[in-house]
């Protein structure tokens, strides 16, 4: 995570010469921010994402491969506050693309993220965002799948959704479950991360029912048989 504030840089990558994006008297001042664009960012950046899909791509038991690298916890949603990426977005999002070739790979939702969803797959962190204003699941990402197109590659990559708090909280907070998670599967959900947590009883037959429509599209397209069978005693 190149920009939280339990996760900083290494000192060796700050004292390396390389740029800072924020001042120690700006408001996220205790966290060292770097420029994304920095070409020792771009550098170092890159060749861990090389040096791990070297190690990892064709691994039989490896699934999928989530890789962001850009705002704060890595997550390019933060793209809507404006942080200095421009161009070097879509640099990452290429070195991305090249490390690994058997694996799935996801792409979180927001801004050059998506655009490059075409080449891998794409998740979101804030399934059952129901919240009264600027609502994730209603406003933002809807916007942003219709506006970068992306409508059509649940057909040949993941769609992987997160939960922002659980389903538990959904239920405190009043949100509409039904709405919820017909929006999963309007969006054609491969997998969802409800952070082990339980389900609430009254809705556990939705979520059975959810989980019998979800998952990855299977077309029938050849089908063998015998001519002749015999019935079995």
């Amino acid at each position: 995570m190149p920009y939280s504030d339990r996760d900083p840089l290494p000192d060796w990558y700050r004292s390396s010469g390389a740029r800072r994006a924020n001042a120690s008297a700006d408001k996220d001042g205790a966290i060292w921010q770097p420029d994304f664009s920095d070409p020792l960012y771009l550098k170092y950046w890159g060749e861990l994402v090389a040096a791990a899909g070297e190690r990892y791509d064709g691994n039989p038991i490896l699934d999928s491969v989530d890789i962001s690298s850009v705002g704060y916890w890595a997550r390019l949603e933060q793209l809507y506050a404006g942080l200095p990426v421009s161009k070097a977005a879509h640099r990452h999002m290429a070195a991305g693309v090249s490390a690994y070739n058997a694996a799935d790979e996801l792409r979180r939702t927001g801004g050059a993220g998506l655009r490059h969803s075409a080449r891998a797959g794409w998740r979101l962190d804030c399934l059952g965002d129901m919240k009264a204003n600027d609502s994730e699941m209603l406003d933002q990402y809807p916007e942003e799948v219709a506006r970068t197109g992306i409508q059509d590659v649940w057909k040949q990559r993941p769609v992987s959704l997160e939960t922002c708090g659980t389903p538990s909280t959904w239920l405190r907070d009043g949100y509409d479950v039904t709405y919820i998670l017909e929006q999963a599967l309007r969006w054609h959900v491969t997998s969802v991360n409800v952070k082990s947590s339980p389900i609430p009883t009254q809705w556990q037959s939705q979520f059975a029912d959810f989980e019998k429509r979800m998952g990855y599209r299977l077309i029938l397209r050849r089908l063998e048989y015998p001519a002749r069978v015999t019935v079995a005693p």
